[in-house]
């Protein structure tokens, strides 16, 4: 990587393959496409927390002092996994599996049809969990499987307590509140 110092910020080209916004970089780009950084980077203190689904799972990055949050795809995230492993501290993922009472399919007013196909799709991203799991323990990244909190965070409430100013959508939300802290 080139690095260059210009006024307490560190310009540096991105590695990661990534054409747009990178998500260990995704600060931006100088007139000449580096991207920038802020002086302390260190991406030994890179953190993953993963809201996992079927289709997309919710993908938050967490450095000493940034985050990006994504959507991401399996394969998109078993990719980014594997390119950036060496610098990877620790992944954490929701773990709806962990509750007692996984599903709440059988509700009042709510039909059986309806019930059934939340209990499907409940059973879907729970597997999809266990294998974003077995992938991140066959790689040797240390991987924290964590209980969904029981509220979820409107948006305004999120920006208010991680100072992210862009939208998100609520997997990207639960994603970045299981490593919001750490």
């Amino acid at each position: 990587m080139k690095k260059k110092n210009i006024e307490n910020k560190v310009l540096v080209k991105c590695s990661h393959g990534y054409d747009v916004a990178c998500l260990f970089c995704g600060f931006g780009q100088d007139e000449k496409g580096n991207r920038i950084y802020h002086a302390n980077y260190n991406p030994e203190q890179i953190i993953i927390g993963i809201d996992p689904d079927l289709e997309k799972s919710g993908v938050a990055v967490k450095w000493v002092d940034a985050l990006s949050l994504n959507n991401l795809t399996f394969v998109e995230l078993k990719d980014l996994i594997e390119r950036d492993q060496s610098i990877i501290k620790k992944v954490v993922v929701e773990a709806g599996w962990l509750n007692e009472k996984a599903n709440f399919h059988n509700r009042p007013n709510q039909s059986k049809t309806a019930g059934e196909r939340i209990a499907k799709n409940v059973g879907e991203n729970h597997a999809v969990g266990k294998l974003i799991v077995q992938l991140i323990e066959s790689m040797g990244i240390p991987v924290q499987q964590l209980k969904p909190i029981r509220s979820k965070l409107t948006s305004k409430d999120f920006n208010r307590i991680t100072g992210w100013n862009k939208s998100s959508n609520q997997e990207q939300r639960d994603a970045a509140m299981l490593i919001w802290g750490m």
